[in-house]
């Protein structure tokens, strides 16, 4: 059994018995990485930021701006609606922000969705003409693609005449 007289023991029993630093002197110790370094960047002036705002397409940037205030206020409403449905017992009140969030969300989907549809058919309409070049060329094309067949009883509607 070891005694207090024993070296070993001693150094333990001194390493544990500081109470400003039980697990000893941070300086000494190797298990403590050192703090990372940080750089002080110098933050944009509102003249480079007008600039970079500028070089973003303007329907975008007011979608995206739209869609964020949305979305955050219809997270909020059900948020506080649901609490004081839930923990007030306030279920009219509750209910109503529930509903109001609800119809954010959907104008969020609705606005998002009317945008790309904007988008998609702006970029229809800008290859629409390459394909009207590429039949010009080639007049085969024309002759197979006119819509009009012999062996086909149907009219243009899809009916039998």
């Amino acid at each position: 059994m070891p005694t207090d007289s024993d070296g070993e023991d001693d150094s333990f029993h001194e390493q544990w018995a500081d109470a400003e630093q039980p697990f000893g002197d941070p300086e000494e110790s190797t298990l403590i990485p050192e703090a990372p370094s940080v750089t002080n960047h110098d933050e944009p002036d509102a003249e480079q930021l007008g600039d970079d705002l500028s070089d973003v397409d303007s329907d975008l940037l007011n979608v995206f701006t739209v869609c964020v205030v949305l979305m955050n206020l219809g997270v909020l409403l059900i948020s506080i609606g649901l609490l004081l449905a839930v923990f007030r017992g306030m279920i009219e009140i509750g209910g109503g922000l529930v509903a109001i969030g609800v119809l954010a969300l959907v104008r969020v989907r609705q606005h998002y969705r009317e945008y790309k549809r904007d988008r998609d058919r702006d970029t229809d309409a800008d290859q629409v003409p390459e394909l009207a070049v590429d039949r010009e060329a080639d007049p085969a094309t024309d002759a197979d693609t006119d819509g009009a067949s012999t062996d086909d009883p149907t009219d243009s509607a899809g009916r039998n005449p």
